[in-house]
């Protein structure tokens, strides 16, 4: 586990130093709270948007057939007037610091795409960690997608 982390903290701190044209990359702080999809005050809203796509995570843990998970799954929009390919990583720190949760996840996007969504971003959780959650880091890679 020690060593997964250190990779995947590897790979984000390189992700924010190499980042390059078609990234996004961003990080700020963020409080998690247990909250249902519509309880819009609970959220943690992280935004990333340059000129070719949008994506939107509304962050909230919640309990998810019987496993307690962070829900992180963003809406994706694409702005281009080309298909997109994007993969995105997504990391939640305590203080520290120290890694707590992360997901990642790719898609194709077709032209006019809008709210799209991955599927499952749901790290898992221990109720108990959450409230360690004080930042998150975010890496966005954006390529042409395939031709439709």
């Amino acid at each position: 586990m020690k060593k997964m982390t250190i990779l995947i903290l590897t790979f984000m701190v390189s992700t924010m130093v190499l980042a390059g044209p078609g990234t996004i990359v961003k990080s700020g702080k963020c409080t998690i709270q247990e909250a249902d999809a519509f309880d819009e005050g609970k959220l943690c809203i992280i935004d990333l948007k340059n000129s070719d796509v949008q994506l939107v995570f509304s962050v909230r843990a919640s309990e998810f057939f019987g496993n307690f998970v962070i829900m992180a799954s963003p809406k994706i929009t694409n702005l281009s007037d080309v298909p997109k390919h994007i993969a995105y990583n997504l990391g939640f720190f305590d203080i520290n610091g120290k890694l707590i949760a992360c997901t990642s996840s790719n898609a194709d996007l077709k032209v006019g795409d809008k709210n799209m969504q991955t599927g499952s971003s749901m790290p898992g959780i221990l109720r108990s960690s959450l409230g360690k959650i004080v930042s998150y880091q975010a890496a966005i890679y954006i390529t042409e997608g395939k031709k439709e």
